[in-house]
């Protein structure tokens, strides 16, 4: 079996290509128009979470998505990978918390699970990054320093907290009639 896979790694490395899906969907953002759409959509979903992150209740998962565009445009990630960021563990901060910041993906996070993945994010997308995990994960009872993106255990509990509170409104709205 060593011999095997020695041999295989002389071999040359098979060319990447996309699937025919894939393909399809790059054909389609090579509109202009669209393209433009897609690199403001982020930015207008941010305005839109800022103007309302005073609110009792800000547009969090507009600002999910308006980092998740963010993050994939810098660096393309699976999407296992991107539900999975996790700021202590996936981001480096190695010049400070107003310096540069990378991205890291260890390999065995990563689908061939031979090399580590280390990117440095543009200036512009770590500041919108950064403001999300200050301003928009405290507010909706997100830990900062904990996954990125609404894991389906921390929505459940948001969820549980929704219906709470609705809960008790109802209450109270019935024991003073």
């Amino acid at each position: 079996m060593a011999n095997l896979k020695a041999l295989a790694a002389k071999l040359p490395a098979v060319p990447f290509d996309f699937t025919a899906k894939n393909k399809a969907l790059l054909r389609k953002l090579e509109s202009e128009r669209l393209r433009a759409k897609l690199l403001f959509l982020r930015e207008e979903l941010l305005a839109r979470v800022a103007a309302d992150s005073k609110a009792s209740r800000p547009p969090f998962v507009a600002g999910q998505v308006a980092i998740a565009i963010d993050i994939q445009l810098a660096c393309p990630l699976r999407p296992q990978n991107l539900s999975d960021l996790h700021w202590r563990r996936h981001f480096l901060e190695p010049d400070g918390p107003k310096g540069r910041l990378l991205l890291h993906i260890p390999a065995e996070e990563t689908k061939v699970k031979r090399q580590d993945l280390t990117v440095e994010i543009p200036a512009d997308v770590a500041r919108r990054l950064r403001w999300y995990r200050r301003h928009i994960l405290p507010r909706v009872g997100a830990d900062p320093n904990g996954f990125f993106l609404s894991r389906r255990r921390e929505a459940a509990r948001a969820s549980r907290r929704s219906v709470s509170r609705s809960s008790k409104r109802l209450q109270s709205t019935s024991a003073s009639t």
